[in-house]
This record gives C-alpha cells, structure tokens and sequence, in this order.
C-alpha cells in the first residue's frame, strides 16, 4: 500500500465518522415545542359578543394558564401567559402529554372552565399545534342590573315584572312619573335567558312582551344592559262605551271579547280604588249623588282610560258622558191662590218634560207645559173635586193628586178622613162596641157583620145587637168603617155557651213574625215564629210553588231533589184559627262556571257537603295585586274583600288547578305562574301552576307568582 492510498482511506473513514457522528447527535435530540390554537365557545379570542352582559373587557379571555404532564413523568407546572404575546411553550420533552388550558380575562379572574388534550404527541425538535375550545363556566352565580326605560308619557301600568326565562322573576312599582325600572339581583344562576317583560295594568291585567332581548349571567360576574321601549303604540288600549239602559239604570259594554269593565259610584278611580266593582249587570243609579268612574280591563290590552260622569248631569273631565235617566221624584200638589193650583216636585237630568193637568179626570186646556194651573173661577159646581197632575220624563209619567170641597167661601182642602186603632169588644151577651180613633169631617159608614152575613143594623152605629140564634160553636162578628174612600175593618171571636148563655170570647190563635231560614250547607230550612192560642195548626212547605211531600206537619223541612242551578224559593204555609200565614225564603244555587256571590266564579262544586262542610268554592274577581312572594300572596289572600265578603284564602293546588279549569269563563288572569297554600317537604319551596302552558311544580317562596284568591260557603 502506497502512502497517497494511506492518506485517501484515511481521508473516508473521517468523512464517515463524522457523518455518523452527525446523524446520531440529530436523533437523540429530546425536546420540541407545543403551539396553542385558543377559541372559547367557539369565538376566536380576542373578541365578546354582548348583549345584556358583562362589560366586553370582563368576558375577553386576557391571560391563560397552562399545566400539564407527559406519559413519561414528566410536568408543566402551572404558567399564566398573556394572549398579546408568544403561545408557544418550548422545551418539552418528547413523548405523549395530558394539556389543559384555563382562560382568565383581565382581572386574572377565571372565567372559562379547564380545556384539556389528553392526547397532545410532541416530537423531537418539532413545534406540535393543539386545539383548545375554552368554554365559560356553567356553574356558579353572578349578579344582573337590568335597566328599563320608556318615554314620559307612558307611565300608564302599576307595575313591570322581569322574567330571565323562568329563572328568575322581579316586579318594580315604578314611582308616579317615572321613566324607567332598574332590576338588580345578585346570586343569579349562570346562563344564557331570554330577557321577558310583563306589564300589570292597574286593573291587574298583564300585557307579555316574550324575548325582548338575551341577558348572559357569568359566575362572580355583573351582567349589565339598558332596555328601551319605543313601540308601546303597539299595545292595543281598549275603548269601553257607556249608555244607559232604561229609566235610573247604567250599561257599561266594551266591544273586545273577554274584556271586563271596573265602576266605581264613589267618584273614586276604578283602577286603584279599593271600592271598584266588576260590572256584571245593569244597576240602578237613583240613589247615587256623586260620580260614577269606569275602566275597560283585558288580558294583553292597555286598561282603557277612565270614563266618569257626575250624577247631576254634568261631564267632570270632559270624557266619555254618562246620561243619567231624568226623574220626578216627590210629586205633589198645594193651592196657591184662590183658584190656583201648582206642583212641587225634584227633579234630575236635563231631558224635555210634559206636564198634563186634569180636573175631576178631565184633561185641562193648559198648554204652557207649567208647574201651576189656574181653573176658571166659577166653573166648578159645590161638592168634592180632585186635581191631577202628570209628568212625563224619560219615558216615565209620575202623577199626584190633591182633593178640595167647593162651597159658598171658595176651595176647602181636604184633610183625608181616616179610622185608626179600630177594635170590636162585647160590651154584653150578644152586645157589641166599635171602639176607634178618628180624623176628618167626612162621612162615614158603619156595617156590621155575624159569621160574614151582613146584618140589618140600619143605625149606622158604633154599637150592634145580635138578636138571632147562635149555635153552640165559634162565632164571629165583624164591623167595617167606610170613610175616606177607605174601608178599615175589625173583628171578636167568641164561643157560644151550652144553653144560649155563657159566651166566652176566644183568644184568636195568630201566628207571628214568621220567616223561613236556611242553613249553609245543603238544602235544610226552618220555620221560625211566634205563635197564640192553642188550636191545631197546619204546615205545609213548597219548593218554587210546588208542595212537597213533608207529612211530618213540622216546623223543619229537607228538599232532597236536584235543584238547577239559579234562583229558587223555599215557601211555609202555616194555617191556624181559619188563617193562612206564609214565610219564605229566596236563595241561589251556582253551577260550576257560574258566578258567585262577590262576583268571581264557582270553581268547584261539593259532593259531599256534610264532609267537605261547604257548598261551593269561589275564586275571586280579580288576581291579589302585582306578583308577588309566598308569604306576601298569604297576607293579601287574608286581607281581600270583594262586595263585603272577607273570608278569602289562598287555594291549595288542588283549588288552584281547578281555578285553571274554569279560567275560560272568567277574564283578568295572567298567562304566568300562580301560588298555591301547598309547600314541599323542605318548607322552602310552595306549589306553583302556570295559567299559560298548565304546567305545575314547586317553587321557591321567595320567587315573585300571581295570587287569586278562593273562599268556601
């Protein structure tokens, strides 16, 4: 071997070494790098969408911490890094790592839970991509200021509730001129709701505007949003009409299905007022003297603006004009003059009148329509006469009368004649005395009578003789005093003696005071009176004009028929001593829809009185004012009257579902959750029902649900 062949061979075996050694420092290289890819809830980082919300800078992912470990052993101990600068963490060992990735926003408050890669492979002097989708934390509470605004002059409803999907429930009564409700709540469940509103009219009726907007509850986090409402014109208001329907009587109708109209007569305003009553039927107005207020109220509509009158005629507010019918009232007649007579009389409403005078029945050539009347002097002859009078207004005629003597020094007024505290006594056998007080010059007239025959007294005499044969048995005599055009009577019962002789005057049996109860449950009546003389009487007792079969000649009776539902009339005859006394007694019976005693509807009707010990259960006109709390919906329940009843309740869930049964046959109910009396296990949870989907469960007490109320009787 030559040297220049020493030196090429040595020359290859270096170039081979050194490419040997080269290739293994390549591959025994223990270390790459992991680059981040970070998005949180699908939203690249770096941007918020926001509706009702955190402030944007809040809810922005700012800083990420990072930990982690290989399937070697080793670990990433816990790193926070800023978003603005590298997200690339270098110098991990090869192998397979378990990464997860937290997202924090500014304040370095965690607010995305952990992201994890259990299978994030790092390869030798490589930079591996992985994926984090980060998502907000779905656990927790925070806390909401919601704020509400409408124009100036939209203030027209008495309270605003916010509802957070079910979720959470608030009601504000804004003060009087107010522009906007603010919500707060802090402990609020995390979660994304939507933002609903119910307005309450202050009749009690809700207006439900869904999906107004989205509001994002964060944990340990404020969400905050303003809410303006420009498009209340949408809201339909209801336009109730009032007219009159006869003489002294009020309609009030509205043209919208299912609306009901609130009046008060007290001249305070139907919506607020304590004394408001749901119209249900024409009521009379003659003896009202101040105003009479009304508002139209439905479900989803704007209460109607209030609609008054003053019951002398006269619009107070330049609103809706309620005609009063007119009336005469108090009519009589006087002598003015010497042959001059005039009316005197009060009047009401403004309508055109016709007044009619009439001499001895004769209609006079009066035609000045005037309060007086003159006759022509001379023209009537001596004797008794009378003068009339009609008015007719609003198609009603009223007449009064005045009696007057002729004689040679002109008209005499008559002072009517009359006989006061007749009575009949036996002055001796077969004699007899009518004793009486009386007033007025007229003649009169004295008839006397025997068991009802007319006798030939012709004396016209305050005194009488029987002189006949009277039978041993039970007689009476009778006088009749004609004077005046009226006819006063009196009589004596007696016994004639054996032998003629010995009369004994009987003591009439009477039955007094006699009235007919009923009890309050079932169909139970009792005949209540007080009763003289000791003869046989007779008791017969009548279901609406019909006789029943009750032998028992008893003071108590038991209908045990079906009645209709409606009005019926429970009747006692009770005969004694030849006379017939009556007593009865009107009571309704409520079918199951029907309206109840206050005005609200039956709801549910017993089987089994003498167990359930009621009759009916009725659910009140109108909800308990706003939405409230469990214990705030008891209170009200307890303090609630309607036309005078006081005994209300909150229903328990089973009165509660039945309410929802009937809810159709009654207006005013919201298409939101009710309370119930009936709590869970815990005590901190009561039973709710939504009059809009049906659907039932417990809720907190402390939540805000509708309230209508139930009495039994």
């Amino acid at each position: 071997m030559t040297g220049k062949t020493v030196r090429y061979g040595m020359g290859m075996l270096l170039a081979l070494l050194y490419l040997i050694t080269s290739i293994s420092c390549s591959q025994s290289e223990p270390f790459g790098n992991l680059h981040l890819d970070l998005s949180v809830n699908g939203v690249p980082l770096g941007s918020a969408s926001r509706l009702i919300g955190p402030e944007s800078d809040a809810i922005v992912i700012a800083f990420i911490t990072v930990s982690g470990y290989s399937d070697k052993g080793d670990s990433i101990e816990e790193q926070t890094f800023s978003i603005n600068g590298s997200l690339q963490i270098k110098g991990l060992s090869v192998g397979t790592w378990h990464i997860g990735v937290t997202g924090l926003n500014s304040d370095e408050l965690q607010i995305t839970g952990k992201a994890v890669d259990d299978n994030v492979v790092i390869k030798s002097g490589k930079a591996t991509t992985a994926v984090f989708n980060m998502q907000y934390l779905s656990e927790g509470a925070g806390s909401y200021t919601v704020t509400i605004t409408w124009p100036s002059d939209e203030g027209w409803f008495s309270d605003v509730t916010l509802d957070l999907g079910g979720s959470s429930q608030q009601s504000v009564v804004p003060a009087k001129d107010a522009v906007e409700a603010v919500f707060e709540k802090e402990g609020a469940s995390v979660g994304s709701y939507d933002l609903n509103l119910v307005f309450t009219n202050g009749s009690g009726t809700t207006i439900s505007l869904p999906m107004m907007d989205t509001t994002k509850i964060y944990d340990s986090l404020v969400s905050t949003g303003s809410l303006e409402l420009s498009d209340f014109d949408l809201v339909p208001v209801l336009d109730p009409e009032i007219s009159i329907a006869n003489q002294e009587t009020v309609t009030l109708s509205c043209g919208t299905d299912g609306a009901s109209i609130y009046y008060t007569t007290d001249g305070t305003d139907p919506v607020t007022s304590s004394t408001k009553q749901l119209y249900t039927a024409a009521f009379d107005v003659s003896s009202f003297s101040a105003t009479i207020k009304a508002v139209g109220s439905c479900e989803e509509y704007r209460d109607s603006a209030v609609v008054a009158q003053n019951m002398d005629g006269s619009d107070p507010d330049g609103g809706i004009v309620i005609t009063v019918p007119g009336t005469i009232k108090d009519l009589t007649i006087s002598k003015e003059s010497a042959n001059t007579f005039i009316a005197a009389y009060v009047e009401t409403g403004d309508e055109d009148k016709t007044i009619l005078w009439y001499m001895d029945g004769v209609e006079q050539s009066d035609t000045d329509n005037d309060d007086s009347f003159t006759y022509e002097e001379g023209s009537l002859e001596e004797g008794r006469h009378q003068v009339m009078v009609k008015i007719t207004k609003g198609d009603m005629t009223y007449a009064g009368s005045l009696r007057f003597s002729v004689d040679d020094s002109g008209i005499v007024i008559d002072v009517p004649g009359t006989i006061e505290n007749l009575e009949v006594v036996m002055e001796a056998e077969h004699v007899f005395a009518a004793t009486y007080t009386e007033t007025g010059d007229d003649e009169k007239t004295i008839l006397w009578y025997m068991d009802g025959v007319l006798q030939s007294d012709t004396d016209n005499d305050d005194s009488f003789t029987y002189t006949g044969t009277l039978t041993e048995d039970r007689h009476q005599v009778t006088v009749k005093i004609v004077k005046g055009g009226k006819t006063y009577a009196a009589s004596l019962r007696f016994t004639e003696g054996e032998g003629g002789g010995g009369v004994v005057i009987t003591e009439p049996g009477t039955i007094e005071n006699l009235e007919v109860s009923k009890q309050q449950l079932g169909y139970v009546f009792t005949a209540s009176y007080a009763e003289t003389g000791e003869q046989v009487k007779t008791i017969l007792w009548y279901m609406d004009g019909v006789e029943q079969s009750d032998t028992d000649n008893d003071d108590n009776f038991t209908y045990t028929g079906t009645l209709e539902g409606g009005r019926h009339q429970v009747t006692v005859k009770v005969t004694k001593d030849d006379k017939t006394y009556a007593g009865s007694i009107r009571f309704t019976v409520y079918d199951l829809g029907s309206t109840g005693p206050s005005g609200g509807i039956i709801v549910m009707v017993s089987s089994d009185v003498a167990t359930d010990g009621w009759s009916y259960m009725e659910a009140a006109p109108v909800d308990e004012g706003i939405a409230c709390t469990w214990s705030e919906a008891i209170q009200l329940c307890s303090n609630a009257t309607y036309d005078g009843y006081v005994d209300w309740m909150l229903p328990s869930k089973e009165n509660l579902q039945a309410i929802y049964e009937q809810k159709s046959v009654s207006t005013g109910f919201a298409s939101s959750w009710y309370w119930s009396s009936d709590e869970d296990a815990t005590g901190n949870k009561a039973w709710q029902l939504n009059f809009g989907t049906g659907l039932s469960l417990y809720y907190t007490k402390s939540g805000y649900n509708h309230v209508r109320a139930v009495r039994v009787f």
